[in-house]
């Protein structure tokens, strides 16, 4: 009768242990901002892109920086898991003069695999450009 080598039984116990794991996320969430200036105010749109097979089960975005001409009023919104709702949140700007600048925008988001399987939190600074012009 052979015994197995030691290498062989490893290998089995840690391929065993790969299977047996708990899905994870298969790619990294992704985050965007695009603003549109209104008459009254600067919505952003913060957009959350998780891998082909993740779900984002919640995420919130927050401004971390912004121009002098322009303030917020929305400037923390969050998202929790809707299967009919896509993972978008919307923050304001009010402008008080014309201008041209750079926001920032804070996004921590939490996607897992499956309903059941592991997650991933991130966060991430994403960043565009606003400009108000004269009125």
């Amino acid at each position: 009768m052979r015994v197995p080598s030691l290498h062989r039984i490893v290998v089995a116990v840690l391929g065993v242990g790969l299977l047996a794991s708990p899905a994870i996320a298969d790619a990294p969430t992704k985050a965007s901002v695009a603003c549109e200036t209104l008459p009254e105010v600067v919505l952003c749109a913060v957009r959350i892109e998780p891998g082909p097979r993740s779900l984002v089960k919640y995420a919130e975005a927050s401004f971390v920086g912004t121009p002098k001409f322009v303030r917020p009023v929305r400037h923390k919104a969050t998202y929790t898991y809707s299967p009919t709702k896509a993972p978008v949140l919307y923050l304001g700007l009010q402008p008080t003069g014309p201008g041209e600048g750079e926001i920032a925008v804070m996004v921590r988001s939490v996607s897992c695999a499956n309903e059941e399987g592991a997650c991933e939190h991130r966060s991430q600074a994403v960043r565009t450009t606003v400009s108000v012009p004269k009125r």
